[in-house]
């Protein structure tokens, strides 16, 4: 799928079926884990050794997201971050092999359901249970970058109880996880205001055109929202006010602040973890996460959940974390292993 955005190309890779086994290998690959320093590369003892045991599946890693968490965690020496344990929330790999009761076939893709599995590597062996089989149609960086912002945002909505029409403020709106609240929201058929903080006003023409085309309604800068002239206030009381008021960014009590003038009377500010969507350890699926699941991957597969990004090769993931952190950066970046890039290149 292939579009244009101010004069940009920005493209979405689509699965085809039959994707060549090269790229494989019987020796270990590289994974990237936390260090006091940072990310450092290590050589995995990780392999495609072909046998599996019978609840577990190994895979081929072809790209992951690069996220807010990921970010804090390889740059803040956070304590959450435990030495020498693989970096990478959320990512999409290819079953090389499968164990006879993990119930994934060889060649399916899956993405991770659970939170600390590590993606940022080549290879790895997991619990089926672990991760979720998705259809080859969905494009390849959507399913990389699926497991954090949208399904997040997908239980935010879920919990909140909102009728068709009700009317959501974004805050932070610009962000992969605001992208894909706005999207959700306008397949829900709720409308959506976006508040774009002032320091992303370099980009204003950019990213409130990528926001309307997302299925924003109304898009705002910061400033003017604060300043509530006469116009202004016209605008948002044409428009109603918000039933729900979300912070995307971890702006905090500034960014409550600035959403004031669009609440309603009663309404809450809620601030969105990019990981609330997925699963702690050991928790087996429920019927709300099928659902979860089910939705996202069929709004994926019709094209309506895209996101705004940047690709970069996996070995390059250092200067991928400076971009992140960057005034000028405008977009997630999504790094793609070897096997991803020959994958792209068969395009």
């Amino acid at each position: 799928i292939q579009g244009s955005l101010s004069g940009r190309r920005w493209d979405c890779v689509s699965f085809i079926r039959g994707i060549s086994s090269a790229g494989t290998s019987s020796s270990g690959g590289v994974k990237y884990t936390f260090s006091k320093s940072g990310l450092k590369p290590v050589l995995s003892s990780d392999t495609l050794s072909g046998s599996p045991s019978p609840q577990k599946i190994q895979v081929e890693f072809l790209a992951s997201g690069l996220s807010q968490v990921d970010i804090q965690l390889a740059t803040s020496n956070s304590k959450s971050a435990k030495e020498d344990s693989v970096a990478g929330s959320e990512g999409v790999a290819r079953v090389h092999a499968a164990g006879e009761r993990a119930g994934i076939p060889v060649g399916a893709f899956v993405i991770p359901r659970k939170l600390g599995l590590g993606t940022f590597r080549e290879y790895a062996e997991f619990d089926a249970s672990d991760l979720v089989q998705i259809p080859p149609q969905v494009p390849l960086e959507t399913a990389a970058s699926l497991s954090l912002g949208p399904a997040a945002a997908w239980r935010l909505l879920n919990d909140s109880h909102l009728k068709s029409g009700s009317i959501v403020a974004v805050y932070d709106s610009h962000t992969a996880l605001g992208q894909a609240l706005v999207q959700l929201c306008a397949f829900k058929g709720y409308k959506t205001i976006c508040v774009l903080p002032d320091s992303k006003i370099p980009f204003w023409s950019t990213m409130s055109q990528l926001l309307k085309v997302l299925g924003a309604d109304l898009v705002i800068p910061e400033s003017k929202l604060l300043s509530v002239s006469s116009v202004m206030k016209d605008v948002l009381n044409d428009f109603g006010s918000a039933d729900l008021c979300v912070t995307c960014g971890g702006s905090g009590e500034s960014a409550s602040a600035s959403l004031k003038p669009l609440m309603k009377s009663g309404a809450k500010v809620v601030a969105l973890d990019e990981t609330s969507g997925l699963k702690s350890a050991n928790s087996s699926m429920d019927s709300t996460e099928e659902k979860m699941w089910k939705e996202l991957l069929e709004i994926s597969e019709l094209g309506r959940l895209k996101l705004w990004l940047k690709r970069m090769k996996l070995v390059d993931v250092s200067r991928a974390l400076e971009y992140s952190q960057s005034e000028s950066s405008d977009r997630k970046v999504i790094l793609f292993t070897k096997a991803g890039e020959k994958y792209l290149a068969s395009q």
